[in-house]
């Protein structure tokens, strides 16, 4: 029993010292979280006066309730534990102690517990087990250290979190000792009243002076200092409010633009208060204005210009500038170039500069205000005179390559002062020639040139080109000039060859033209065979008329071509050329120009009109009329093509006649050289030959000139071959005495040569003119010609005659139509004659042919309308024939004149060749027919009143007719007179003009049956006029005292049979007249008027 007290009384011991234990541990923890808490509430009051700056009944409240709090927890967490174990209050009793050791020593397990409950049952139930069991538990339980179990160690993290809680508040009060200062002093002393700070005040531009030049801006940097770190600003200025931008944190920022004066602005700190602030505006030295006045050297002719504040200056060299620059609050102005400054401190600043070079120039100015300069930096730049600039177009004549035409343009960008052209060879100037130009910075000019005025030898090289010079006055004018062009002067060989070229295009040309007249032709055939085997036209009839009008149009523009290429070429071939050759080529010419005659014109403008309706019988009608004046043209084409080939045949025999000629001269200097010693006979020999390589280069000529001549349809007499063998030989003879060294002999040969090539040139002269025995068989075929037409006007008068008092179904109606076809017949013979003579004869006139065609054309109308028994159609065609019969005579009558006149020896003694009729001459016969016409009027002025010619119209207009036609003769007489007056150039038949006119107005009257007394009274006035021209032209030849006259008697016995065939001929024209009926007068009195407008046309 006594050991069983002993082991659980030190059980007891030990527990008790456990629970000792436990609550001074508890006490420290206690401890350390007071001492968290405390620091906690502490800033919590801190943080809490902070923000809401309590009133002092808030603060006693903070500071008396956290202290209340501090209490209750010291006490509850630490001095009641501490005071438990120390045994002052109720503790914990050993059944609690043995669970906490149980937790803390699990090897006890629940022996501990056992042994307490076991020496806390009652006594009764105790027993020498249970004391032992108690024993054995506590000795057991005795043997672990209970008080070890108990560590401060497991109280470490609230040690560890007061000491982190205790530094951060350290550090917090060190670091930011005012914000725990003033709220702890607040809290503290919360009997005190405190006012409460302000959250941020403003700090601008780091409190420099707000300052700004005049018209600059202003930016205001705001800082705000304080607790509070604003969202946004107010700033006002007046009663305008602008929002600083907030930049970053407390920093904010706005910008003040362009500001003309001071002024003040206020912002709103953190307690609603308005801060002030001044900006202090000062002058700012500013330039204003820079005008610059540009006076331009005289010679560009530019008119002053005004430049304001323009920093780039582009000015021709040599101008002078004005300046005037404006400032504003300016003390000094300067003006910096880079060879002179200008300055001054008058406003404005105004001087004069002339620039030498490019160069930038500097202008600003300032004050006393600040250190502020305005400058402005300016460019001038100037620009030289630039060398003129020439365009040329070298453009040479196709038909004649000596021929140029310059065609330029020169610019400059102020003006010229001369143009000219130069030409020249190797050693000097041939050729200048200054040029007119229009006034002005561009012109266009033109230039013809013909080298063969420059004298250019065979061969020679000619360098040409145009200079041009400016106007500048400044550095003195510059010239430019054109590409270098080049001349060279054709050999001999190459002209030539050029001329056989022309001729060859131009033959080729003739000929085209010929198959597509030929070929249209055929086509007008078949159109008409085409025509006439149908009813009625169809769409491929039309078709085919078409195309013909539009192949006639080819051909009319080719022919057109070939007209102005024609003469083009004739024109440039004019120079070195004789009088005949130039008349020649003046016939060719008008013979071309007269191919496509108006009437031919007409006449397809009417068949396009009539192939839009295709009425048959008037297209075929028109195309008849087509047929006859096509053959007319191929004819006149053919003849054109002859005379042609005939003048280039000519000029070719010119042109070999020269060549002989000047190898002749040739040849005679070389025989004056022979016999000379001072001439090496090797020299001797080489000219020699060089003449003879010559005349094998004009025997090539002569050969191309035959073959030319055999193409003509009468070639001319052109045997050369014997006096070439001549040439050939004695050249050759002189080559072989030179060689031998016999020299006399030698130049008997070179002799003979020289004499042998003037022949043959003599004989060229004449092969370029028809020989008198060809003009005279011309004239005679003419006569002939002559003859068969007025036979042919009788018999033609006749079968109208016979046809007049024939019925249509008379028997010898049939033998009318046999004798109208017969003169048809004749009619060929009389066109083929007349053909063969214009092959011969250029100066047979288209009209010739014209007539000829017109009278073919009736004489097949008349024959159709006797084959269909159309009477009156009949008679009308044959009164055609007629009259273009008696026209055509008069023609034949014309060209035989002039034939005449053109023969050797038909003219004045001292003017062979020449006319034999004086100007003049014809006006008292003129004088005498104008009376017989008086006459005649009378009398039928005299029968109308009587009444004998009312019952008889055929009378009545047989007078008429008669009448007409002798007016028209006389009027014809008159112009050719009119003509040979005028031809002098003295207008002295100007004059007969005025007659011609009253004669047109007598004959109007007379074509329409209008005559009264006052066209006989007309009449005598033309008479008298006549007679009084007649005295003036008599006594104009006595003043004169010409030196021979020709009578009109020797005329008419030298040429008596010319002049009764003619006589004969007017006979015949009266009488055709007196068959026309009168309803034809309209029809005739065209004729008469397209009669005289031709005779005035070729005669005024």
């Amino acid at each position: 029993m006594k050991e069983h007290s002993q082991a659980y009384l030190s059980l007891s011991n030990q527990l008790n010292k456990f629970i000792d234990k436990h609550y001074r541990l508890v006490a420290l923890k206690g401890l350390l979280v007071v001492g968290v808490l405390s620091i906690g509430i502490f800033f919590g009051v801190i943080l809490l006066e902070l923000l809401f700056h309590f009133s002092s009944l808030g603060r006693s409240i903070l500071f008396f309730g956290s202290i209340a709090v501090l209490f209750y927890a010291f006490s509850a967490q630490f001095i009641y534990p501490l005071a438990k174990s120390l045994r002052l209050f109720s503790r914990m009793d050993f059944r609690e102690a043995a669970h906490l050791v149980t937790n803390r020593l699990p090897e006890v397990t629940d022996q501990l517990l056992n042994a307490i409950e076991l020496e806390n049952e009652p006594n009764n139930f105790k027993g020498d087990l249970a004391a032992a069991s108690i024993t054995q538990k506590a000795n057991k339980v005795l043997s672990f250290n209970l008080l070890n179990s108990l560590s401060f160690v497991e109280h470490r993290k609230y040690l560890v979190g007061f000491l982190v809680v205790f530094g951060i508040a350290f550090l917090c009060s060190v670091s930011f000792p005012t914000f725990v200062s003033g709220p702890l002093k607040r809290v503290v002393h919360f009997e005190k009243s405190f006012i409460p700070p302000n959250p941020f005040e403003f700090q601008i531009n780091n409190n420099k002076p707000l300052v700004v030049l005049e018209g600059e801006a202003l930016q205001v940097n705001i800082r705000t200092i304080g607790a509070v770190d604003p969202e946004q600003l107010f700033l006002f200025v007046d009663d305008q409010r602008f929002f600083p931008i907030k930049v970053q944190k407390n920093n904010f920022t706005h910008n003040f633009r362009s500001i003309k004066s001071s002024f003040n602005f206020t912002l709103i700190d953190g307690k609603q208060d308005s801060v002030l602030f001044t900006v202090n505006v000062l002058p700012k030295a500013q330039i204003v204005s820079e005008k610059k006045i540009v006076a331009y050297p005289a010679y560009t002719k530019l008119e002053n210009d005004t430049f304001y504040d323009l920093s780039r200056l582009i000015l021709p060299e040599g101008s002078t500038i004005k300046w005037n620059i404006n400032c504003l609050n300016t003390l000094d102005c300067k003006v910096i170039f880079t060879d002179t400054v200008f300055m001054g401190n008058n406003n404005p600043l105004i001087f004069n500069y002339a620039p030498k070079n490019n160069q930038d120039y500097l202008i600003y100015a300032k004050n006393n205000f600040s250190t502020y300069k305005d400058s402005s930096l300016y460019n001038i730049e100037l620009v030289k005179d630039q060398f003129p600039k020439i365009f040329i177009e070298d453009l040479v004549d196709s038909n004649d390559i000596k021929k140029h035409l310059f065609y330029g343009e020169i610019s400059d960008d102020y003006g010229f002062s001369s143009l000219s052209f130069h030409c020249e060879n190797k050693d000097s100037i041939v050729f200048e020639k200054r040029l007119v130009f229009e006034k002005g910075i561009r012109s266009v000019f033109s230039l013809e040139l013909d080298f063969r005025k420059l004298g250019l030898k065979a061969d020679e090289i000619m360098e040409y080109y145009f200079v041009v010079q400016d106007n500048d006055a400044v550095n003195g004018p510059k010239k430019s000039i054109s590409k270098k062009m080049f001349f060279r002067e054709p050999s001999k060989k190459q002209i030539k060859e050029l001329a056989k070229a022309k001729s060859e295009s131009q033959n080729k040309s003739f000929s085209s033209l010929q198959k597509k007249m030929h070929s249209l032709n055929s086509q007008l055939n078949e159109i008409k065979s085409s025509l006439i085997n149908k009813k009625t036209p169809n769409w491929e009839d039309k078709s085919s008329l078409e195309n013909f009008l539009k192949d006639q149009k080819k051909l009319q523009n080719d022919l057109e071509e070939l007209k102005n290429k024609l003469a083009k070429e004739l024109n440039n071939d004019q120079n070195d050329r004789s009088e005949d050759i130039l008349k020649k080529q003046e016939q060719i010419s008008k013979m071309m120009e007269e191919l496509m005659s108006d009437e031919m014109k007409k006449l397809l403008d009417e068949l396009f009109e009539l192939a839009q309706e295709m009425n048959k019988e008037k297209v075929l009608d028109k195309l008849d009329d087509i047929d006859f004046s096509q053959e007319n043209m191929i004819k006149e084409l053919d003849r054109t093509i002859e005379h042609f080939k005939k003048m280039e045949i000519e000029k070719m025999a010119k042109d070999i006649s020269k060549e002989l000629k000047d190898l002749a001269i040739k040849q005679d200097e070389l025989s004056e050289k022979t016999l000379n010693k001072d001439f090496s006979e090797f020299k001797k020999n080489q000219e020699q030959e060089q003449l003879k390589d010559e005349f094998n280069d004009i025997q090539n000529d002569l050969f191309d000139l035959k073959k030319k001549n055999k193409e003509l349809s009468n070639p001319k007499d052109l045997n050369t071959d014997e006096k070439e063998m001549e040439i050939n030989k004695s050249m050759e003879k002189s080559i072989e005495e030179l060689s031998d060294n016999k020299l006399k002999k030698a130049k008997e040969q070179q002799g003979q040569s020289s004499k042998s090539l003037k022949d043959l040139a003599e004989s060229m002269d004449k092969l370029g003119s028809n020989g008198s025995e060809q003009e005279e068989e011309d004239l005679e075929s003419l006569r002939v010609l002559l003859e068969h037409l007025i036979t042919f006007s009788l018999d033609q008068e006749e079968v109208l005659n016979d046809l007049k008092t024939t019925k249509v179904k008379d028997p010898n109606y049939v033998n009318i139509g046999q004798s109208q076809r017969k003169l048809n017949d004749e009619i060929k013979i009389i066109e083929d004659s007349l053909t063969a003579l214009g092959l011969r004869q250029i100066m047979l006139s288209s009209k010739i042919n014209k007539e000829l065609q017109t009278i073919k054309r009736s004489l097949s109308s008349s024959i159709k309308n006797l084959t269909e028994r159309r009477t009156r159609n009949a008679q009308i065609e044959q009164q055609k024939v007629m009259m273009h019969t008696n026209e055509l005579g008069l023609l034949l009558s014309e060209m035989m004149n002039q034939m005449q006149n053109n023969m050797p020896g038909s003219g004045q003694c001292n003017k062979p060749g020449g006319k034999n009729k004086k100007p003049g001459k014809g006006l008292p016969q003129s004088a005498e027919q104008m009376k017989k016409q008086i006459e005649s009027m009378k009398k039928f002025l005299e029968g109308k009143k009587k009444g004998k010619n009312s019952g008889n119209s055929n009378n009545t207009f047989e007078q008429l007719g008669r009448m007409a036609a002798e007016q028209a003769a006389l009027k014809k007489q008159l112009m050719e007179i009119s003509q040979e007056l005028n031809k002098d150039g003295t207008g002295k038949g100007n004059g007969i003009k005025e007659i011609i006119k009253k004669i047109e107005e007598v004959e109007d009257e007379i074509i329409q049956n209008n005559i009264t007394l006052s066209s006989i009274d007309r009449q005598q006035e033309i008479k008298i006029k006549m007679l009084e021209l007649d005295k003036a032209s008599k006594e104009q030849e006595e003043e004169e005292k010409r030196e021979s006259k020709e009578s009109l008697e020797d005329y008419k016995k030298n040429n008596s049979d010319l002049f009764e065939e003619y006589l004969q001929l007017k006979r015949g024209e009266v009488e055709m007249l007196k068959t026309i009926p009168t309803n034809l007068k309209p029809y005739y009195k065209n004729k008469v008027n397209k009669y005289i407008k031709f005779i005035e046309k070729n005669y005024d």
